[in-house]
């Protein structure tokens, strides 16, 4: 990735829109084509919608333009991301945030600010509590809550591969050392089989694993301010 498809893919899609708000269809296709893909689609994505399938048609259309024209384009763009950047200040993904900070306060706490979210804005409360704990969470759980949820869990052993194939080392081991004794062969050999697979997959593997964890916590099962220990509580954590 060069220097200024990074630039791209760290700012602000709203900072990338005004960037190129006044520039032509033309200059935007010429700009987006000489980026990555990744910042490409980035590119599009921040545009307003009548303007993507102009842009796009644009580029359809083109396969050469001259060095110095492409060079003025990134190079004015570039200026202008730069010196728009440099007036606000990115708290980042608020959702994110807000979801962390939820999770280091008193249960009942959280269960009262999500209901009002969720009451303002419908279903966005299920978007903070999978953000709030995910998948590479379940290292920081107790051997006894882990094993609870993985006797659930383990007779979805696709799911459960899946999830594993893009987890870190630490939390893939601490999972098989807590699945039930049966169940760890049937996965290893699920993660074989699966051979190399997508981000997507993988992220679909750990939704799923997630889901019934949450149904855990809505049938007082599992209750991550009780359930989730710091590194060195438990003599299991110390293999």
């Amino acid at each position: 990735m060069d220097e200024l498809s990074r630039l791209v893919a760290e700012t602000h899609p709203q900072i990338l829109a005004e960037a190129l708000r006044e520039e032509d269809a033309l200059s935007i296709a010429i700009f987006a084509l000489s980026l990555d893909d990744e910042a490409g689609a980035k590119v599009l994505s921040s545009l307003p919608k009548e303007r993507r399938a102009e842009v796009a048609s644009t580029m359809l259309k083109m396969e050469l333009a001259p060095q110095e024209m492409v060079e003025e384009i990134r190079s004015r763009v570039k200026e202008r991301i730069e010196r728009l950047s440099s007036k606000v200040i990115s708290f980042g993904d608020t959702t994110q945030r807000l979801a962390r900070m939820l999770s280091r306060m008193p249960y009942e706490q959280q269960k009262e600010i999500l209901s009002d979210l969720d009451a303002r804005y419908p279903g966005v409360s299920e978007l903070i509590r999978e953000r709030s704990f995910t998948f590479e969470d379940l290292k920081r759980v107790s051997d006894p809550a882990l094993k609870l949820i993985l006797r659930l869990v383990s007779k979805d052993a696709r799911s459960l591969a899946l999830a594993l194939l893009g987890a870190s080392e630490e939390t893939r081991a601490k999972i098989f050392r807590n699945l039930p004794e049966e169940a760890v062969q049937p996965i290893r050999d699920e993660m074989e089989a699966l051979g190399e697979v997508s981000a997507r997959d993988i992220q679909e593997g750990q939704r799923r694993v997630m889901m019934i964890v949450r149904r855990l916590e809505e049938e007082g099962l599992f209750d991550p301010r009780r359930d989730i220990v710091e590194r060195g509580e438990e003599s299991g954590d110390k293999d």
